[in-house]
């Protein structure tokens, strides 16, 4: 099927490409806020069963004050690849600090960091101190971008499917109906009684009716033409009966205009005046002539 300029289906498949982008751009930018938001959420979690790990220890260290303890914890800890700081405070006071080089603040200014109190292991109900975890930037920005890049295949393809499904339920069931009628429009010779056929399943859709309109203005149209011709022949033997009367008649008979010339008359209106036949009175004989 060719592509017409400004036709049916080349429009049809310009608005199928337009939605695409409009819906893939607002679907990629959630898919990127989601996808970040996701990852920053999982990143936590591993986090917090991380802590979980060394909660015991923790709790020990922070208990009797222990440096050297904290500082084995917080080594620990950086051990993890996502971890880029760590800070355990007792009592207010730092008991050990540890984080890897470079910048702490991931693409968005705002690094990933999670706080949790740690309680007496004699008394779970008193707080003896807090550990601050930082997450490595590079690291979760790398997960993100892997994230998205994955979830945008994914999107891709699905709105690739869906515009391709729909561009070709556009072609299948409105744009080629539709070219094959105006195809047979155009050749349909409505008088031998040719009419457009419905296309298959369009039978209650608009496009049967509009084939059935299509018919029944041709079938209008066919009878409007048999009653011209009907009353062109119809004319056409009134004239000749006209003329018949007219020629033939005994009694002079002739047509005046509103100045008073003849401008038609008959054979006997000539014998009667004396008049050869080829003197004939149209437009210079006027009646107050004759005489």
């Amino acid at each position: 099927m060719k592509l017409i300029p400004h036709g049916l289906l080349l429009r049809s498949l310009i608005a199928s490409i337009l939605v695409v982008l409009v819906a893939g751009m607002g679907s990629l930018a959630y898919t990127v806020h989601a996808t970040s938001e996701q990852t920053r959420q999982r990143a936590v979690v591993r986090f917090d069963q991380l802590l979980h790990t060394v909660e015991r220890t923790l709790q020990a260290a922070c208990f009797v004050k222990d440096e050297g303890l904290a500082s084995e914890i917080a080594l620990g800890l950086l051990g993890n690849s996502e971890v880029f700081e760590v800070r355990i405070i007792e009592s207010g006071r730092e008991l050990a600090a540890s984080r890897r080089q470079g910048p702490a603040a991931g693409s968005d200014g705002s690094p990933l960091a999670l706080q949790r109190a740690i309680h007496s292991p004699f008394e779970p109900a008193r707080i003896i101190g807090e550990i601050h975890l930082v997450a490595d930037p590079q690291v979760i920005a790398a997960e993100i971008s892997a994230q998205v890049r994955l979830a945008a295949v994914q999107v891709g393809w699905q709105l690739f499917f869906v515009a391709a499904s729909v561009a070709g339920a556009m072609l299948l069931f409105v744009a080629r109906p539709i070219a094959s009628m105006s195809n047979r429009l155009h050749g349909m010779d409505p008088v031998s009684g040719e009419r457009l056929a419905i296309p298959p399943g369009h039978a209650n859709t608009e496009i049967g009716r509009l084939a059935n309109d299509v018919n029944q203005l041709a079938d209008r149209l066919v009878v409007a033409l048999q009653e011209e011709r009907s009353l062109h022949r119809q004319r056409e033997v009134d004239e000749r009966k006209y003329h018949a009367i007219f020629d033939n008649a005994e009694t002079g008979i002739f047509i005046i205009d509103r100045s008073g010339t003849v401008i038609s008359a008959n054979p006997a209106f000539h014998r009667e005046l004396n008049l050869p036949p080829s003197d004939a009175p149209a437009g210079g004989l006027r009646l107050l002539d004759l005489p």
